[in-house]
């Protein structure tokens, strides 16, 4: 399968750690080992910086083409995009006490989700835009990548 990683920042640098040099090659050396584990597990691997306001632009993007027109991922031909971040799944009713994480959506369920444009929105807008193009999106941890492939973590968006 052929694997769109998109990197958020939260995935490099975590909340409230220190913008050191020494972090940040400690996270990409973290990172280079969660995205090898994609490789290693027989996937083809593309690499993009993805966070919140870059996949946003790009869901933007693509909704401004024509329906018959290839989204800049399906140009690439990938069989999945995972928006890699440093939070494990997307929330249903995230920052309550009701909060609970969300195995799988539908594109149309993702899309009546009510979530910040600062928070996941921009996120789940390019995982729904992806998966209705007949591809399987992916959100959670960095750590977790292959296992969000296999279905065991994170949060999986699909066309319905």
């Amino acid at each position: 399968m052929l694997v769109v990683a998109a990197l958020g920042g939260n995935a490099l640098l975590k909340r409230g750690e220190p913008l050191t040099a020494d972090i940040q090659r400690n996270n990409v050396r973290t990172a280079a080992q969660s995205l090898a584990a994609i490789v290693r597990a027989g996937h083809d691997l593309v690499i993009t910086h993805g966070n919140g306001p870059q996949v946003g632009l790009l869901a933007l993007q693509g909704a401004s083409y024509k329906p018959d027109e290839a989204y800049p991922l399906d140009v690439l031909g990938a069989d999945a995009l995972l928006l890699l971040t440093d939070v494990d799944a997307v929330y249903r009713d995230f920052g309550t006490d009701q909060a609970a994480p969300v195995s799988a959506l539908t594109a149309a369920e993702a899309r009546a989700l009510t979530m910040p444009a600062g928070s996941m929105g921009p996120k789940l807008l390019a995982a729904c835009e992806f998966a209705e193009t007949g591809g399987l999106s992916g959100i959670g941890r960095l750590q977790d990548a292959v296992a969000i492939l296999e279905g065991s973590a994170g949060t999986r968006v699909s066309a319905g």
